[in-house]
C-alpha cells in the first residue's frame, strides 16, 4: 500500500474514536453496571466506518430487551433431535408466570440419561 498523505495522517492518529449513543433506554436499564469508565474500548480496526458497524452493533444488543430462560423437558428426545450444526435452533418461549412469549435461541443443551430429562437454556 502506497505511503499517501491521508494514510501517513490516519496511521499517525493515536485515536480513532465512535460512538452510538447517549441513549436514555440503555442508561436505565445498566446505568454503570456495563462500562464504569469513558475512556474508549481498544480496538484494532484499519477503518472508521469498520469500527462504527461494530459500536453500533454492540449499542443494537445493549438497547434490546434480552431474557435468559432454563426449561428442564421430560425426554431425551427433544435435545438429541435438535439440529445444531448448521445452525442455531430457535424456539418460541411462552412463560404466563413472567409474562414471556418471545423467540429465543438455544444457547445451551444438556441431556440426563439417568433421569430421561433434557435441559435446554435460551436468550431471546
Amino acid at each position: 500500500m502506497p505511503a499517501t498523505a491521508s494514510r501517513i495522517g490516519f496511521i499517525t492518529q493515536e485515536y480513532r474514536t465512535v460512538t452510538a449513543g447517549p441513549d436514555s433506554t440503555v442508561d436505565t436499564k445498566y446505568g454503570n453496571l456495563a462500562r464504569n469508565t469513558d475512556e474508549p474500548l481498544p480496538t484494532f480496526f484499519d477503518s472508521i466506518a469498520d469500527a462504527q458497524a461494530i459500536c453500533t452493533a454492540r449499542h443494537t444488543l445493549l438497547k434490546a430487551d434480552r431474557r435468559r430462560f432454563t426449561q428442564q423437558i421430560s425426554g431425551e428426545s427433544f435435545a438429541l433431535g435438535l439440529a445444531y450444526q448448521q445452525t442455531t435452533p430457535t424456539v418460541t418461549v411462552i412463560d404466563t408466570e413472567r409474562s414471556a412469549n418471545l423467540p429465543a435461541a438455544v444457547v445451551e443443551i444438556a441431556v440426563d440419561f439417568e433421569s430421561e430429562t433434557s435441559t435446554v437454556t435460551t436468550w431471546g
